[in-house]
Order: C-alpha cells, then sequence, then structure tokens
C-alpha cells in the first residue's frame, strides 16, 4: 500500500505530475454565462410558486475515457466519446410537482 506522501516524493524526485486532460469543455466563455438574477427575480414576482418550474438535466458519460494521467509533460485535447445517458429532473418552486 503506497501513501500519499510517498507518490508526492516520488514525483518530485523523478519530474512526474499529475495533469488534468482538457478537452472542449476548456473552450468554454466564462463571460457569456453571467446572469442578471435581478432581472429574474422581478420576473417571476407576478407567478405563484406553483407555477414556477425548474427544469435541469444531468448526463453520465459512461464510455468515457479517464481525464488525468501521470506524464512528464502536458497533453492536449481529443475527441471525447459522447455515448450518455442522460436524466431530466423538473419541480415547481413549492415542491408540490417533482
Amino acid at each position: 500500500n503506497i501513501s500519499q506522501g510517498w507518490m508526492e516524493k516520488f514525483g518530485k524526485r523523478h519530474c512526474i505530475k499529475m495533469d488534468r486532460i482538457y478537452g472542449e469543455a476548456g473552450s468554454t466563455d466564462i463571460e457569456l454565462l453571467q446572469i442578471d438574477k435581478t432581472a429574474i427575480k422581478e420576473k417571476i414576482e407576478s407567478y405563484s410558486a406553483c407555477n414556477i418550474y425548474n427544469f435541469n438535466e444531468a448526463a453520465l458519460f459512461y464510455a468515457i475515457s479517464p481525464r488525468t494521467t501521470i506524464s512528464h509533460q502536458k497533453f492536449s485535447g481529443w475527441k471525447e466519446n459522447k455515448k450518455q445517458l442522460t436524466v431530466d429532473f423538473l419541480c415547481n418552486a413549492n415542491g408540490t410537482d417533482k
């Protein structure tokens, strides 16, 4: 059984480190994703809580390659396998519909 400290020292001695491999998500512009929360609150004030819904979806990429590797140098991204299982979540603000 190898301890975390031993692994860190071994990596430093041999110039090996854990790197994250970035794919397509590294190109997202965070500035474009800013949301005006005040404007949203003003728009939904006229609705009752039972008529305000939130819908989200989550994906499980079951055939994707690992995102980390041990290396001496950085890796560039590659096209990832997109096989996925999608789950949708829907509920209203007061919790009567789930």
